[in-house]
């Protein structure tokens, strides 16, 4: 009976947290704490097992430095920095925002990223005359390829490597070279999808972008320092914290607070607007659907669904490696990836250990597949649902069909070269 009730509740969660009729941290909350009032999964339980707090902290930390980091008018300065370099051309400005957008998706969060470069896209696309449509698109795509480098990139990548112990270095060892080529290629089709753009601007707006004084777009030339100095330690402590065995959430909580302090942390103003700025809904989002696999885990749902994997694949490792890949990306393409990825842990938890040294296999074949897919469709990825908002306040109408037709192309093109370069790597050599 519990089981039934625990599936009940579940998909009941799952199917309006799609539907995206009632707030998805308000939802997830209730049917989590639901199945806890009803005694399925004891509350201490919830606290101590299942609610993967490093994840949480990790994410907090994160958002704190990146937002307080933004204030500074780094991302303007850089854009405009891009834009002139570029010398004004719209396609490789596109270009060029898209790979500054790219770049910073490793370390920041990727909804962020677009928000923050979302101002210097639209300044300089009126300055053009020219719909911010194709830019948007580079940025969007490149942000959710970008976030797929490190475990910090996206939450579905931070979720696997806090849940299964995969090491900062050790994870973008793996993963960057991938990003790498799929960048390269992505910015491919996107050029033949957008290459007539490159004729479509006012010869004379080339000379208002080249004009332009990037160091106007500086609100706090000492914060924009201190930011900078503040994310290249942080990126060297992900990289030897493992090493000297400190924890990636404490480290972004630590310099989190720290940053805090050396920006005059003493102005309310200050503390206020860091705390304010911290994504709650998205971090009771994830206590919500900790409970919720959590309970699936108590009720033995996850080993019946490991076992239905494992039964359809005969426990080959190619094939359980390609419908954990494929599905992923389908998945994550029509629903947003956090929640999938949340449910698909504890099932690979079962399923992974069977295969002894490829077991690690799975988990990047899951992360690699729900943030590629993520690129499918808008609903994908919520930096995708953030950058058709900004558009359509534009006057620029992004429809579901026009970014399914660019996304399907490259996410095709991403899942196929993952697919063959995982396949090398932990396979063949």
């Amino acid at each position: 009976m519990e089981l039934i009730v625990t599936l009940a509740i579940f998909v009941i969660c799952y199917a309006i947290i799609i539907s995206e009729k009632i707030n998805r941290s308000v939802i997830a909350m209730i049917g989590g704490l639901l199945l806890i009032v009803l005694k399925i999964m004891p509350w201490d339980l919830a606290l101590t097992k299942y609610i993967d707090w490093n994840t949480l902290f990790l994410l907090i930390g994160m958002m704190i430095i990146v937002n307080i980091a933004g204030t500074s008018g780094m991302f303007e300065y850089f854009g405009i920095k891009i834009a002139k370099l570029c010398k004004g051309h719209p396609l490789r400005i596109a270009i060029g925002l898209g790979l500054l957008t790219c770049i910073a998706s490793m370390f920041l969060n990727n909804v962020t990223t677009i928000l923050l470069l979302a101002p210097v896209t639209l300044s300089i696309t009126r300055i053009l005359k020219i719909s911010p449509f194709p830019f948007f698109m580079f940025q969007v795509f490149l942000s959710n390829i970008g976030g797929t480098a490190t475990i910090v990139g996206d939450p579905p990548n931070t979720m696997i490597s806090q849940q299964v112990g995969i090491p900062f270095v050790d994870f973008a060892i793996v993963m960057v070279p991938l990003v790498i080529i799929i960048t390269v290629l992505c910015v491919v089709i996107l050029t033949i999808f957008y290459r007539k753009q490159s004729y479509r601007y006012e010869r004379k707006a080339i000379y208002k972008i080249m004009r332009l004084d990037e160091n106007e777009f500086i609100k706090d030339k000492k914060l924009m320092k201190i930011s900078i100095v503040v994310l290249l330690v942080l990126v060297l402590l992900f990289i030897f914290g493992d090493t000297i065995g400190i924890n990636p959430a404490l480290l972004s909580l630590f310099v989190a607070f720290v940053m805090l302090m050396i920006t005059n942390g003493n102005k309310e103003s200050v503390i206020e607007y860091a705390y304010e700025s911290v994504d709650w809904v998205s971090i009771f989002f994830f206590m919500g659907l900790f409970m919720l696999t959590g309970a699936l885990e108590e009720v033995k749902a996850i080993d019946i669904m490991a076992n239905f994997i494992m039964n359809i694949t005969h426990g080959n490792l190619e094939g359980t490696y390609s419908m954990i890949l494929w599905v992923s990306a389908v998945f994550s393409g029509f629903i947003d990836n956090i929640p999938f990825v949340s449910t698909m842990i504890p099932v690979l938890k079962e399923v992974a250990p069977t295969f002894n040294e490829n077991a690690n296999l799975m988990w990047y074949a899951l992360a690699a597949g729900a943030c590629f897919g993520g690129n499918l469709t808008i609903l994908g990825a919520s930096a995708n649902v953030v950058a058709v908002g900004i558009a359509k306040k534009e006057g620029v109408n992004i429809t579901y069909t026009k970014f399914l037709v660019r996304g399907f192309f490259v996410t095709l093109m991403s899942i196929i070269v993952t697919y063959i370069y995982l396949y090398v790597i932990f396979i063949i050599l």
